[in-house]
């Protein structure tokens, strides 16, 4: 069985290795970007797309919400989890607004960011699955 798959993009390195090692240990497959402008060309490239994206709010050259609007721009969406250390209610209401599954706010549990993918794969392909006979 091959391993789902995520794209993870933060611009501070200690993070996003962090966050890899994380999800490594339970069973996905990731890349690892340092920007948003890199996840939105990596994507658009990929023969396969990532199943899920982990995005940091707050990147230097695109933020997490410009690279879902973008990526949603160009027809092409993949559920995403915003990760931020911006605990704001308005952040959070237009991450959600923009398309974002949820966020998490760090630093980052790895069980909270754990169950967060896995909440998101399970809604996400229980939406597609077609319904029983």
């Amino acid at each position: 069985m091959i391993p789902l798959s995520i794209l993870i993009a933060d611009d501070d390195a200690e993070c996003r290795l962090a966050l890899g090692d994380v999800l490594r240990h339970a069973g996905y497959h990731t890349w690892l970007v340092e920007s948003g402008l890199r996840a939105v060309e990596l994507i658009r490239r990929m023969p396969v797309r990532p199943h899920l994206a982990v995005l940091d709010f707050h990147m230097p050259d695109l933020t997490g919400l410009e690279v879902v609007r973008m990526l949603r721009a160009q027809q092409i969406v993949i559920p995403a989890i915003m990760i931020t250390g911006d605990s704001s209610k308005e952040l959070m209401l237009e991450a959600l607004s923009a398309g974002a599954e949820t966020v998490v706010h760090k630093p980052i549990s790895p069980a909270v960011l754990t169950y967060a993918v896995q909440q998101v794969i399970q809604r996400r392909f229980r939406a597609q699955a077609p319904p029983p006979a």
